[in-house]
């Protein structure tokens, strides 16, 4: 498989999700980018704003968010 480049904003750090998303797409073979990236991903609102700057500096870009939502049940 021909390795993509791929760019990956939310929050970064030990405890969060972002290196460990970082460390699997490389180990895969894919490469993390800026420039030019053929996906966008955001896993959370820390990162939308810079996705979406993105996907407008390269709009053949695929851009995914990863929404959290939390649901509650109101026969409680």
């Amino acid at each position: 498989m021909k390795p993509i480049k791929i760019s990956i904003f939310g929050a970064d750090g030990h405890t969060c999700q972002i290196p460990r998303i970082k460390e699997a797409m490389q180990s895969l073979g894919h490469v993390l980018s800026n420039e030019s990236p053929d996906l966008i991903y955001s896993n959370d609102p820390t990162g939308y704003e810079k996705a979406m700057c993105l996907k407008k500096k390269f709009p053949s870009s695929f851009l995914i968010f990863n929404f959290l939502v939390t649901c509650c049940n109101s026969n409680k």
